[in-house]
């Protein structure tokens, strides 16, 4: 199987709520041809299954491939907020939020402003990831 092939039944797994085996999945795919969407899918994957040191730096290596990479540089900020990193959120939140909608722009500024983690307003940001809508495959 293809790394995308595996980026592709990751998604599906990840949508069928089996996050486990889309963390493996992305995993293997990132080992063999790691791109910033799949590094940043993986750092999704991994945060929704707690393993938040692993999505950290999943988000990481997305980033240092692609620096533009607004979902992950959104993901790390939504991660380091609420991991209680408010000054490393704030950098890679601003940095992320210049190409999304106004209206999340504006939540996302309201966060920062308050400087205190509150997991469940970040929860729109952390969803920003590249894993699209489930689809039939034909």
């Amino acid at each position: 199987m293809s790394p995308a092939d595996k980026a592709l039944a990751a998604l599906e797994r990840f949508h069928c709520g089996d996050y486990e085996s889309a963390v493996h999945l992305f995993a293997e795919a990132a080992d063999e041809a790691p791109t910033t969407e799949i590094l940043n899918d993986l750092g999704y994957a991994q945060q929704t299954c707690g393993h938040i040191q692993e999505a950290e730096r999943s988000f990481r290596e997305a980033l240092t491939i692609a620096p533009d990479n607004t979902q992950a540089a959104i993901n790390l900020g939504a991660l380091l907020f609420n991991k209680g990193k408010i000054e490393a959120a704030a950098y890679w939140l601003e940095r992320g939020i210049a190409s999304i909608d106004a209206a999340r722009r504006t939540a996302v500024r309201s966060i920062i402003a308050e400087s205190e983690p509150q997991p469940n307003l970040l929860s729109s940001a952390t969803h920003l990831h590249v894993v699209p809508p489930h689809r039939d495959v034909q």
